[in-house]
């Protein structure tokens, strides 16, 4: 297989992580799928909002560059909201369709002239074609906030080859596939979470946060359910002092619902709004004294 594709050369996203904490299994069981000649040629990581699916995605494409499993990388995102600055912010996105991802693949693929094909069907089988004869992976970001997502699945499906492979993150499981190998992610567990919740802190300079006692980071780990994101706003938005005794809020309404409300000390909590469908550009962490 050829030499390894750079970010430079694909276009991939700059990683938002030093480490990607906790997931060592699902990146071995995405990777053993990957390696696999026989392997079904579409791969799905679904899960909540802020879970850390994008993360885990990139990180697979860095483990196929490490392992030279594919000639070609290619990114496609949907994504409507990015973490950056310590906040949740909209970012612009042009609509992706089944003939655009087409089209991009054709120009990626350095047989731009495919583009100009104008029936769809012979453009696919072009497209088809060339992803036979060169080893692509393809990552398809946030899939579900595209327009009509199944019929681009469906269309998709069809793409698919021994040689070349797609990677969807979505928050829906798209288990109704007999093609995609799907696998789900939950919140970190609590070892990893704490690792992470310390590692956040550090790198953010929240010192408190980053000398903050068991107690206090279990309470952050039980609101947030583990999230990465969750976890990650509470850093962001951690005040100028942060006491190590805290208690789990009897006005929390449970993991991925309602305000969560954790006190770190006796005139100090944090309210943590989390909604069934994960966090959204809505959610946001705010600390205020307890009258």
């Amino acid at each position: 297989v050829g030499a390894i594709a750079t970010p430079a050369d694909t276009d991939l996203p700059s990683r938002s992580y030093a480490r990607l904490w906790g997931r060592e299994h699902e990146v071995e069981k995405i990777m053993d799928i990957l390696r696999d000649p026989a392997g079904k040629g579409l791969v799905s990581i679904s899960g909540l909002g802020g879970i850390g699916k994008t993360a885990l995605a990139r990180e697979i494409v860095d483990k196929c560059q490490q392992e030279r499993l594919f000639h070609k990388f290619m990114w496609e995102t949907a994504k409507e909201e990015a973490f950056v600055g310590g906040k949740i912010r909209s970012i612009a996105t042009p609509t992706l369709s089944f003939k655009t991802l087409l089209d991009k693949i054709a120009i990626h693929l350095d047989h731009p002239k495919i583009v100009e094909t104008k029936s769809e069907e012979e453009k696919r089988e072009a497209v088809r074609s060339l992803l036979r004869s060169l080893p692509c992976l393809i990552v398809v970001d946030n899939l579900e906030t595209v327009e009509d997502h199944e019929s681009l699945v469906v269309d998709i499906v069809t793409l698919a080859t021994n040689t070349s492979r797609f990677l969807f993150t979505s928050r829906p499981q798209l288990i109704e596939y007999d093609e995609i190998y799907c696998i789900s992610l939950e919140g970190l567990q609590e070892n990893d979470a704490f690792a992470f919740l310390r590692h956040e802190a550090k790198d953010r300079g929240a010192v408190s946060m980053a000398e903050a006692n068991e107690t206090t980071l279990r309470s952050i780990y039980q609101a947030t359910g583990g999230a990465p994101l969750a976890m990650k706003l509470v850093v962001a938005d951690e005040p100028p002092a942060i006491r190590n005794r805290a208690t789990k809020s009897p006005r929390g309404n449970g993991r991925y619902g309602g305000f969560i409300h954790i006190y770190l000390s006796r005139n100090m909590e944090v309210a943590v709004p989390l909604c069934p469908e994960g966090l959204n550009r809505h959610a946001s962490f705010s600390f205020f004294s307890d009258p």
